[in-house]
């Protein structure tokens, strides 16, 4: 169910579907969108707060980053894992007080965050609670999104993961050799911001962040791939979410054991497919009909084009298809992480 906001925020016709909303006045493929400077609303995001006197010191001995790197002008990425090392949930990882934190996530993948993290903050002076309600994500990207932010925020983030705030408004640079941008911010505002983005970019449909998205090599974990990997298969290490010298957390020392001893032998790889046959997040792989590897996330670019995230093996060979019986094969893309 969308969420309550939504109408609020978004006067333009939309139809709702799992990636989020889609335009009816826009006949462009995904492809061509994310070409142009444009904003999109991301109702199947969700925030996850946690905050108290102990939230920071909580959250240090649950989630593979550093917290001490995490400040109100910094931002990182996160994975928070089971004891045997099996990421639950990604996210984005904010600090919007002096003891509150916000965790940008998949609505599918929020209910197992949270119900995971309540089994250890019973001890905590911190508290837990789901203000997607309450709460809008947004992404902004291109050419001149950036002058927008800073119209908006009075400064824009430069580098990636740097973040600056405004009455409650949040915004963090993203990943990716275009500017994009990250916006969390309460509906009144989100309305009045969605009316002062639209007069200078164009409205896209949400799977356009994912695209760009599975094109800078950042994984979208759902509800359908929690527990599926851990983080390194996921490239999150590569993306500065895991921390091995921060000492012990929730998984530390299976995820850890990996690294040291060269352990992950599978790993994330772009794909893309000339088919209109787009697969679920976790769908399997198939190599010679036997199963090699599962889909983290994958989106339709244009009407015959998937291009996606899969985990396989490194030095996976043969012709890789989405399952025995479909014509369709995938070609596999290294993925390139710099600053």
């Amino acid at each position: 169910m969308p969420p309550s906001w939504l109408k609020s925020i978004v006067p333009e016709t939309y139809t709702t579907c799992d990636t989020g909303i889609e335009f009816s006045a826009i006949d462009a493929s995904l492809e061509q969108q994310v070409l142009q400077p444009f904003i999109t609303v991301l109702p199947q995001w969700g925030v996850l707060t946690v905050e108290g006197p102990d939230a920071a010191t909580f959250l240090q001995g649950q989630l593979s980053c550093d917290l001490n790197g995490v400040t109100p002008e910094l931002a990182c990425r996160g994975i928070h894992a089971t004891p045997k090392g099996r990421a639950i949930a990604g996210f984005q990882l904010l600090q919007c007080g002096e003891h509150r934190y916000d965790c940008l996530l998949p609505l599918s993948a929020l209910p197992l965050l949270q119900q995971s993290l309540a089994k250890y903050i019973v001890f905590s002076k911190a508290e837990l609670a789901d203000n997607s309600e309450h709460r809008v994500v947004m992404t902004l990207s291109g050419a001149g999104s950036e002058s927008l932010v800073a119209q908006y925020f009075a400064k824009a983030p430069m580098v990636t993961h740097q973040q600056v705030n405004a009455s409650g408004a949040n915004c963090t640079r993203l990943e990716g050799d275009t500017p994009r941008f990250r916006l969390v911010l309460d509906a009144q505002a989100a309305g009045e911001f969605w009316r002062l983005s639209t007069a200078m970019l164009s409205p896209a449909h949400s799977a356009a962040s994912l695209l760009q998205d599975i094109r800078a090599g950042v994984a979208t974990i759902e509800a359908a791939t929690s527990e599926a990997f851990i983080p390194q298969m996921l490239n999150y290490d590569l993306l500065g979410a895991v921390s091995f010298n921060k000492g012990c957390y929730t998984g530390q020392e299976v995820i850890a054991r990996a690294h040291y001893r060269g352990a992950v032998k599978r790993r994330m790889r772009g794909f893309t497919s000339t088919t209109s046959h787009c697969p679920w997040p976790g769908s399997e792989v198939f190599v010679d009909g036997k199963s090699c590897g599962r889909v983290v996330n994958a989106v339709a670019s244009n009407s015959n084009r998937i291009e996606g995230l899969v985990v396989v093996a490194e030095d996976l060979a043969g012709e890789i298809r989405f399952d025995p019986e479909h014509d369709a094969s995938l070609i596999l893309i290294p993925l390139d992480y710099h600053d």
